[in-house]
């Protein structure tokens, strides 16, 4: 059993360097990780590349369903790729299934490349991020939405089930570089 004084998390072995996916293998990490007093467990986006990588949510809600104390983190969701009322949905749902072990850690990606293989264009891309984070929170908080931005809008729309965990899961952004 660890005994530091600060928090240490282990990383989700989520990329299977061979091509094969291991649950098993994955079952086994997380429950000796647990056994040994890690407080988390955690998993990034790699949304395209030649590596066989499983995707951050799942894989999140699979480590849910095998740990019970460990929390669980993604470093980070490329948010502004994705539609912020499935992410909130998602996100909300894993929170519920891990009772409230869910942390969050959101950007834009360093790839901006990437964004036309998404429908997107990577102008703008930081305006987008931004309201989409206003988007996911207002669902997580508000009983019923109503938002009018320049990417998104709603009218009011309800998200339920709410994240256990209030206002909302522990929220971080990771980002470096120049001014977007």
């Amino acid at each position: 059993m660890l005994s530091s004084r600060i928090p240490l998390a282990v990383a989700i072995p989520q990329t299977f360097l061979d091509g094969r996916v291991d649950p098993a293998r994955l079952r086994r990490v997380l429950g000796r990780a647990e056994a040994l007093g890690f407080s988390g467990a955690w998993v990034v986006e790699q949304v395209m590349g030649t590596a066989a990588s499983l995707e951050p949510i799942e894989c999140l809600t699979y480590a849910a369903a095998v740990t019970e104390r460990m929390r669980l983190g993604v470093a980070v969701l490329l948010t502004a790729l994705r539609s912020p009322i499935h992410t909130a949905k998602s996100l909300a749902s894993l929170d519920q299934l891990s009772g409230g072990r869910l942390d969050v850690g959101v950007g834009l990606g360093g790839q901006p490349a990437v964004y036309p293989a998404f429908g997107l264009t990577p102008e703008r891309r930081a305006a987008r991020f931004g309201e989409g984070i206003r988007v996911i929170k207002r669902l997580w908080t508000e009983p019923e939405v109503t938002f009018t931005g320049t990417k998104y809008r709603l009218t009011q729309a309800v998200l339920e089930p709410k994240p256990i965990q209030k206002p909302y899961p522990h929220f971080v952004i990771g980002a470096s570089g120049p001014k977007l």
